[in-house]
């Protein structure tokens, strides 16, 4: 479907300099699949960053759905500060805007990410063109299973099982951030359906309770286009970024996509560049 120059690659070292324009340049000659996790889950850092080294809790330790049942004022302390950082105080880098106009060129795309940030949505990728494996900040679920339970979901429950959290975003609980409790539990979100506690529409650590309706519509959309792709015999470029080892979802969903027959995978990372043994012929690494 498109003009294909290299059909294997094989490098025992990552390329650079004029080597390395060659390799973006042959992202040009294939069809697209973005792979992107646009930060190193790193347990220390992530575990240390006031005032959860005050509170001595490491990040996994924080980002579980127990503190919604312990602790709900705790727990909303944490999201509401994360929330905070993905919606309010940042916006989509201009990477994603390099991305999507290079998808803009190709016959097709598709983002696969780990990130909940909604970055890139927010940057103009169709919603059935992203797979948000770990769900997305963006969204928001009850905290009771009662309520997320499939069989009741319906019409006479009342309301969605999932719905925008524009407007948890708009007016978020203040947090004292010395405490990472939120300081009036009156402004906790509440369930649309049954008047519950709310929570984000993320799969955290040791949970169960995560709604899977959204997550598995985008992976239906994406397992369609991997399988177009193999029905068409396209040639796919697997752009991976940033995606570590501490937590390998995106790694290894795209180790496994680059088997298809004419793949290509290139994996730009600073920290976790190595390529298995198996991908040799069909995989570069660009640190």
């Amino acid at each position: 479907m498109l003009l294909v120059v290299v059909r294997s690659i094989a490098h025992s070292s990552p390329p650079s300099g004029s080597n390395r324009i060659e390799w973006f340049g042959l992202f040009s000659l294939y069809m697209f699949w973005v792979v992107f996790f646009s930060f190193f889950f790193d347990p220390e850092r992530m575990g240390r960053y006031p005032p959860m080294a005050k509170l001595k809790l490491e990040f996994h330790e924080m980002s579980t759905p127990s503190w919604f049942t312990k602790d709900p004022a705790f727990a909303w302390g944490f999201w509401s500060h994360r929330l905070g950082l993905y919606h309010s105080k940042s916006v989509p880098h201009r990477g994603y805007t390099i991305m999507k106009t290079l998808a803009a060129t190709k016959a097709d795309h598709f983002s696969f990410t780990s990130n909940v940030d909604t970055h890139w949505i927010r940057s103009g990728f169709a919603e059935n063109k992203v797979m948000e494996c770990h769900g997305s900040t963006g969204w928001m679920q009850c905290t009771q299973p009662k309520c997320t339970n499939p069989k009741a979901a319906s019409a006479e429950s009342g309301g969605p099982a999932l719905w925008s959290a524009a407007d948890v975003i708009k007016s978020l609980p203040v947090v004292d951030e010395s405490t990472f409790r939120v300081n009036d539990p009156a402004t906790l979100p509440k369930c649309v359906r049954c008047g519950s506690l709310a929570r984000p529409n993320v799969m955290m650590f040791s949970d169960h309770g995560f709604v899977e309706t959204r997550t598995d519509t985008q992976q239906l959309a994406f397992d369609n286009f991997i399988r177009d792709v193999m029905k068409n015999n396209w040639k796919l470029a697997i752009i991976e970024i940033g995606a570590g080892e501490a937590i390998p979802t995106v790694r290894e969903t795209s180790e496994v996509s680059a088997r298809i027959s004419g793949s290509t995978l290139i994996r730009i990372n600073p920290r976790d560049p190595s390529i298995p043994r198996r991908l040799s012929h069909s995989a570069v690494s660009i640190p």
